[in-house]
């Protein structure tokens, strides 16, 4: 279950293994006539639901109506003479193929044309004037400035008005996916040959990687696919969810051709980016968002000032932050988009998804949706490096990184029902508000027949509490004429999905394994908008400073899991720091906390009460002076869940965080056939290796030897367990360790030890509470208790760091002395 992004790397043979492993088993066939209709301009006949999945029966396609048919008849029958004079090769060498190939889909494209000519959907739509040329060579800019891919061919607007085009070469093309010069046509449909089906898309792959960097928040990115061994040809369409492809057409045979020119014809039909899946609402540049939930609700353009992080994949949540600034509403409908500016990257390198990392310790390409299997899946991540050295300047790429120029579209409203609403915008005249959007794509649950967005309602009931990232609103992204932004249309049906998948799944990597049809992914972009922006804990420059705001994000850690919730992904990347304290609502108990708690008697094993939990967190929080003004908050629900349904069977076992801050117990269970229930003590155990890493990531100290805790700290498990023993005994009194490790990492030593030692006795009291729990109740312990017992560890965990911060104040709070 892929939930991440795609890791960098340098070559194109790593890469595509990459890719593979991102696909996994979500690759999915589907008939041209279908497929057709996905590519389809269309219009929404049926209210939006969002408690079904969405489907093609919802919408009247353009290449449905009858006009639309009698164009199709007349292209077919002028395709047959256009290709005639085509030599098709015969041999094993595939450059052989590309120069008819490309003759074939201009012949394709050309009778679809002449049949649009008088059509305004055509002459104003994205593929107006498209053209395939012979390109073979590397692109101009690649994703995050890697090595460029060298797709076989490539489609464009006037790709073949080159000057020395000839026979569908252009000797000159040095094209680019976003060019920075809007008078130079893009890449938009690229063309990989290949023998095999497996190489070919994983290649595919890539370059809807290079698509979806130009336009991230898209539905979907399109890649034309050649067989020249089997002589088929596929569409395929890389979504958030996988691969949807075309059943493979023989090119060869002419009753193949009326399939084939139906697709073409549909995806020229298009009038506009938004019948292409191009959000018409953003342009990467701009946002334009509502201030409130209201059904009329006035509008402000948001400007996207930095990108904060970007989770480019084909498959999975591709996370997107990104910081923006906004003034007063205005009618933006008659405001002319400013000049292009300077391009924009983002500023964090990606880190490897878990569950990517996982296989590949495995020795596998992933996992594959097995019985032995299923239970045994990991819920991967976006994060970004926090390496400072690892964060590149794109000046000085040899190659340029594919880039946000615009703005490039003028914006239309976005459909924003159901708002879950917090906060509503509130921009003062002459004054610019600022904070940040996130775009993201949870997976539905079909269990619940809603999108998996526990974040949206953690953050509703979470937004506004201390150590929370003072939510403004969320919600699904439709399309201003209310079609959803989302893959449901480019998967099976949910009454295809009663009956079985197994006609639709391509077992395309996976063909000698017996397993069972995997579940789709079903995803939707969702659009979370708030106020704080952080900054990382790693440049945090003091030890005090550090471990203070770490302690106020675990007290909104800590409120989340009072609302009968469970954030379960602490990182370094989602607990920020904030350079000044802001004024937050000082944190709150429930009231209810017996009956939060329920009935739950360990006598033996939890020699302690709740309420003793309780009043020992009090304490030292006062002691701290811990009021309104907070310095540090957690962000980032994706993988949070509702204790109300994650306790009951229908359980899966995914696990998540990202594994360099997993705790020992739950990294370890990567490995394991069975299912894992995710506990607020592995989120605790989350919390104390943020701090190690911030501890010895921070830049103030250099060092061969540093350098080398560092690797260990971000490696193995082993290796990690090795550097946190390393951590912890080191000694400030010996001149060695202060000059190898630095001022700053000695200070924090003592807390880093007491607290690991909290962290492992926690656990084993932990483990023990639920083997006494197992034998109580027959092995099934009853949901309440369940949530009872993860509340219970989450107040003593937050009261032990309390506790531990309130003992080594006055050593944190030397170093300011001693850096002096």
């Amino acid at each position: 279950m892929h939930e991440g992004h795609t890791p960098p790397t340098s070559h194109q043979t790593d890469l595509k293994k990459v890719m593979r492993a991102e696909l996994g088993d979500q690759t999915w066939q589907f008939p041209l006539d279908r497929i057709a209709r996905m590519l389809s301009p269309k219009k929404r006949n049926a209210p939006l639901d969002d408690k079904v999945i969405d489907h093609l029966g919802n919408y009247t396609c353009v290449s449905d109506s009858p006009g639309f048919m009698k164009k199709l008849k007349n292209a077919v029958m002028k395709l047959g003479p256009r290709l005639k004079d085509i030599q098709w090769p015969s041999g094993p060498d595939e450059r052989t193929f590309y120069t008819p190939l490309a003759q074939f889909l201009n012949a394709c494209v050309s009778v679809c044309k002449e049949e649009l000519t008088d059509d305004d959907r055509y002459t104003k739509g994205p593929f107006h004037d498209l053209e395939f040329i012979v390109y073979d060579k590397e692109t101009q800019d690649s994703v995050d400035g890697a090595s460029p891919v060298k797709p076989d061919l490539v489609g464009g607007k006037k790709f073949m008005a080159f000057a020395d085009s000839d026979d569908c070469k252009v000797k000159s093309a040095r094209l680019y996916w976003n060019p920075p010069d809007k008078n130079t046509p893009p890449i938009l449909l690229p063309v990989e040959v290949k023998d095999n089906w497996i190489e070919l898309v994983c290649q595919a792959a890539t370059y809807a990687r290079c698509l979806f960097s130009t336009s991230p928040l898209r539905q979907y990115s399109l890649v034309l696919g050649y067989n020249h061994k089997e002589g088929t040809f596929r569409f395929l369409i890389f979504h958030r969810g996988g691969l949807s492809a075309s059943l493979p057409l023989d090119l060869h045979d002419e009753d193949s051709h009326k399939s084939l020119l139906h697709v073409f014809l549909s995806l020229l039909s298009c009038s506009h980016a938004r019948d292409a899946g191009i959000a018409a609402w953003c342009n990467e540049r701009q946002f334009k968002l509502p201030v409130d939930s209201s059904d009329k609700p006035d509008y402000v353009v948001a400007n996207v000032d930095e990108i904060l992080h970007d989770g480019n994949c084909c498959r999975g949540r591709a996370n997107r932050v990104m910081r923006i600034s906004y003034g007063v509403p205005k009618d933006v409908s008659t405001s002319p988009l400013p000049v292009a500016t300077t391009p924009l990257f983002p500023v964090t390198q990606l880190r490897r998804s878990a569950r990517i990392a996982n296989a590949e310790a495995k020795g596998v390409e992933a996992p594959v949706n097995s019985k032995k299997s299923s239970r045994n899946q990991v819920d991967s991540r976006t994060r970004s490096e926090t390496k400072v050295s690892n964060i590149p300047d794109p000046s000085t790429l040899a190659i340029t990184p594919i880039a946000v120029y615009g703005p490039t579209r003028d914006l239309e409203d976005v459909k924003q029902e159901p708002m879950i609403l917090v906060k509503p915008l509130n921009p003062c005249r002459d004054e610019t508000s600022h904070g940040f959007i996130k775009a993201a794509w949870p997976k539905r649950d079909l269990g619940s027949g809603r999108s998996s967005v526990p974040e949206a309602q953690m953050l509703n009931v979470c937004g506004d509490k201390f150590g929370t990232s003072q939510h403004h609103y969320s919600f699904p992204a439709n399309h201003s004429h209310g079609i959803p932004t989302s893959n449901h249309i480019l998967l099976p049906t949910e009454t295809e999905l009663k009956k079985g998948v197994a006609e639709f799944h391509w077992n395309l990597f996976y063909p000698h394994q017996k397993h069972s049809t995997p579940s789709p992914k079903y995803r939707s972009l969702w659009i979370h908008v708030g106020k704080l922006i952080g900054t990382s804990l790693v440049s945090s420059p003091t030890p005090l400073v550090l471990f203070t705001a770490i302690l106020h994000a675990m007290l909104g850690w800590l409120a989340i899991c009072q609302e009968a919730l469970q954030h379960r992904d602490v990182s370094v990347g989602n607990v920020l720091r904030l350079e000044n304290p802001v004024e937050m609502p000082s944190f709150k108990f429930k009231s209810d906390i017996a009956d939060l708690m329920g009935t739950l008697s360990l006598s033996e094993t939890l020699p302690f009460t709740v309420t003793d939990q309780i009043t020992r967190l009090k304490s030292s929080l006062a002691e701290l002076k811990v009021n309104t003004r907070c310095s540090g908050f957690i962000i980032d629900g994706d993988m949070a869940i509702d204790w109300k349904t994650y306790f009951d069977a229908n359980h899966d076992g995914t696990r998540s965080e990202t594994p360099e801050f997993m705790s020992n117990t739950l990294r370890r269970s990567l490995r394991l056939p069975r299912a894992y229930v995710q506990s607020t003590v592995d989120d605790l155990a989350s919390f104390y290796y943020v701090g190690q890493w911030a501890a010895v990531f921070n830049p103030s100290h250099q060092s061969d030897l540093l350098e080398e805790l560092r690797n260990d700290i971000a490696g193995s498990l082993t290796s990690r367990e090795s550097a946190s023993s390393r951590t912890i005994n080191l000694s400030p009194k010996l001149s060695s360790d202060r000059q190898d490790y630095g001022l700053f990492l000695l200070c924090c030593k003592p807390t880093l030890a007491a607290w690991k030692n909290s962290i492992t006795s926690l656990d084993e009291r932990f483990q023990e509470a639920m083997q006494e729990l197992i034998a109580r109740s027959d092995g099934k312990i009853d949901p309440d208790t369940h949530r009872s017992l993860f509340l219970s560890f989450a107040y003593h965990g937050v009261a032990d760091f309390a506790q531990i911060l309130e003992r080594n104040g006055a050593s944190l709070a030397s170093y300011d002395k001693l850096a002096s």
